[in-house]
């Protein structure tokens, strides 16, 4: 970042000039970027000061750039100090004036000037929800190219990736990088609140923040709160704002992370087969619900046994796999039924149940009403 010129900075090399003597009364030097930053030295006092456009000073020692200052005020530089001069922007000049002619000590590769870049930037804010979901909470999976951020506010969310479950408790944060298939429940009993945001940046999100569970920080519990008021606005510079809280909320946890905070420890090779294999299963029910599917085609198709899938299964998800498939067509269904694809009966063919009977009775398990009483209710 550029310096500050004031009268303790300028002191270490030179001193700033007074009112009365006013700006350097030589020439008007234009600035211009370049490959090389020439470096220059004069045996006497050099004047510089504010001209045209903007400007940065760059100090020198032993040929090596240094600290750089925007040069606002008029400055007198000791005898001998070696600096360069850098365009702040286009057709920039600064008035100069020394008591001998100016030296060319050396040059270097230019210099980027001490401005606030940001490392992360977010480009685009595709999706925003914040969702209440009932306990058992249920979602098959999904892959798509953007970031997905999960912020819990309360209640616990576990989030299946790669084969691997990051269960999130309240304040706490995912982000999910792209292209990876994931999954979501909640637990039973318990109703859980989080906000989702699907996004793009201009270059990639620093690997420590990416599928690491993202412990409570009090500030970013408080930019989650205005990214979720500020969803449900409709005010000027909205955008604006949400990109702006979100891309402080990303900048937050990757600090904490390259202090340390955010380091995973590596699993061992055996649980990262199990999590392919898992990952595996999980996608191929979410995208065969109107399949035929039971345990036995499941393990066949990850070339597993049906016992080693049942106990993996168990293991990472605490159900097994033919509970798992049959929360994911029940899911479905209801997605149906909300859609209005059908009669029950149709819906119950659709999603390869062996009867009406049998889809009914499972939904009304899984749910507490039949899916005749849950259609009227969305009718309704």
């Amino acid at each position: 970042m550029l310096k500050n010129l004031n009268p303790i900075t300028a002191a270490r090399f030179g001193r700033l000039l007074d009112e009365r003597e006013g700006l350097p009364e030589g020439e008007e030097r234009p600035v211009e970027a370049g490959e090389r930053l020439e470096l220059l030295r004069c045996p006497g006092e050099v004047r510089l000061g504010p001209g045209r456009g903007m400007a940065a000073l760059c100090l020198c020692r032993e040929g090596q750039a240094g600290d750089m200052f925007y040069l606002d005020k008029p400055v007198a530089l000791k005898p001998g100090t070696e600096f360069a001069l850098l365009p702040l922007e286009e057709g920039s000049a600064v008035r100069l004036a020394a008591d001998r002619p100016l030296e060319r000590a050396s040059s270097l590769p230019t210099a980027e000037p001490g401005l606030i870049r940001p490392t992360i930037r977010v480009e685009r804010i595709l999706t925003l929800f914040y969702q209440e979901k009932e306990p058992g909470f249920f979602f098959p999976g999904e892959r798509h190219r953007p970031y997905e951020l999960i912020y819990v506010d309360h209640g616990r969310l576990h989030n299946v990736v790669g084969g691997r479950d990051y269960a999130l408790g309240q304040n706490q944060a995912l982000i999910v990088p792209p292209d990876q298939w994931h999954m979501q429940y909640g637990e039973e009993g318990e109703r859980v609140g989080f906000i989702t945001a699907s996004f793009t940046c201009a270059g990639p999100l620093p690997e420590e923040i990416l599928l690491r569970v993202l412990d409570r920080d009090q500030t970013a519990r408080e930019l989650a709160r205005a990214l979720a008021a500020e969803e449900e606005r409709e005010q000027p510079y909205r955008g604006d704002l949400l990109v702006a809280v979100l891309q402080a909320m990303l900048a937050l946890w990757a600090r904490r992370a390259a202090g340390g905070g955010g380091e995973a420890v590596a699993a061992p090779a055996t649980r990262r087969g199990e999590c392919r294999i898992l990952d595996q299963a999980i996608q191929y029910v979410a995208e065969s619900t109107r399949d035929r599917l039971t345990v036995q085609s499941l393990a066949r198709r990850c070339n597993v046994s049906t016992a080693y899938l049942s106990a993996l299964f168990r293991r990472h998800l605490g159900i097994s796999p033919g509970a798992y498939i049959m929360r994911t067509k029940l899911e479905e269904s209801r997605g149906l039924i909300c859609s209005g694809a059908g009669t029950i009966s149709q819906i119950a063919q659709t999603l390869r149940f062996s009867s009406v009977q049998h889809f009914s009775a499972a939904f009304r398990r899984r749910y507490g009403i039949p899916p005749s009483v849950y259609a009227r209710g969305v009718r309704e």
